[in-house]
């Protein structure tokens, strides 16, 4: 090879580099990130730490909670990609904040399997910490995603809406698991669970969550004699009936209660996220 193909070659070479670099994502500046969505930090720094991402403060964007392994974590990001023009991610010690700017909200998300999520927003950038701190709240009223592509109905609870809490998000901010395991309905029903599997759960949310056991029944797509004998061993178990006065929401509030406990790990009632301070900002 001469000399002049040499250079042409080398010179490729360095084009091809260049290309693909500027088509591949930006590498997350996890300093950055933590940065703006820590409540305490100064406006006129946070608004520096935005430049660092690529974000302004009037900035669109949806603050997302994850609970999941580092597999999990990197194809959840990756499925983020496609829909937002930016898209980054930090580990907040048990909880990892992924934040995606522009997200396109027709985009119908996956969880993969066994991970959990939640999310808030879209919203200036300006107000990510307030946006971090909703999506950490509704964690705790996720349940593990049973597939790896969206759309989910909110029955199944893989990928929770924090605007859609209301009231309820009052309960995961003040209860711990520790306090929510003294009330007896929650404990009636964790004994209940143990001893006819998780099953017996998903049938006593579906009648929560509809008006009459025939339609939990046809929102289950099983018979409605199977789910009216699993509702009436709950009902002698746990000592009330979903059809009396107040017997539904009696039922939704403790099942409510046993997702937090069940959560409990993953939004301390102290308000923090578990994860040691940031380090200052340069």
């Amino acid at each position: 090879m001469d000399a002049q193909a040499a250079l042409l070659l080398r010179r490729l070479g360095i084009a091809v580099k260049v290309a693909l670099l500027s088509h591949a994502p930006p590498a997350t500046d996890s300093l950055a990130l933590r940065s703006v969505v820590d409540g305490g930090l100064e406006v006129t720094t946070r608004a520096r730490m935005l430049l660092r991402l690529g974000l302004k403060e009037t900035s669109a964007v949806t603050a997302f909670a994850l609970h999941a392994s580092a597999e999990s974590t990197w194809m959840f990001v990756q499925g983020l990609r496609p829909h937002a023009r930016v898209v980054l991610d930090a580990p907040m010690d048990n909880v990892h904040l992924v934040m995606a700017a522009d997200l396109d909200p027709t985009a119908a998300l996956g969880v993969p399997v066994g991970a959990r999520a939640a999310f808030a927003g879209p919203c200036p950038a300006s107000q990510a910490p307030e946006a971090w701190r909703l999506a950490r709240i509704a964690l705790r009223f996720t349940r593990p995603s049973p597939r790896a592509h969206g759309p989910y109905s909110v029955e199944e609870a893989t990928l929770v809406d924090a605007t859609r809490l209301g009231a309820h998000a009052v309960l995961a901010e003040t209860l711990s698991a520790e306090r929510i395991a003294l009330v007896p309905d929650v404990r009636r029903l964790n004994r209940l669970v143990d001893e006819y599997g998780e099953d017996m759960l998903v049938c006593l949310e579906a009648v929560a969550a509809t008006e009459s056991v025939r339609k939990a029944a046809r929102l289950l797509h099983r018979h409605h004699n199977s789910v009216t004998h699993r509702a009436e061993r709950a009902e002698r178990h746990m000592g009330f009936s979903s059809p009396e006065p107040y017997g539904r929401p009696r039922l939704f509030l403790t099942l409510v209660l046993r997702r937090l406990q069940d959560s409990g790990h993953l939004f301390p009632v102290d308000g923090t996220d578990g994860a040691p301070p940031a380090p200052p900002v340069p």
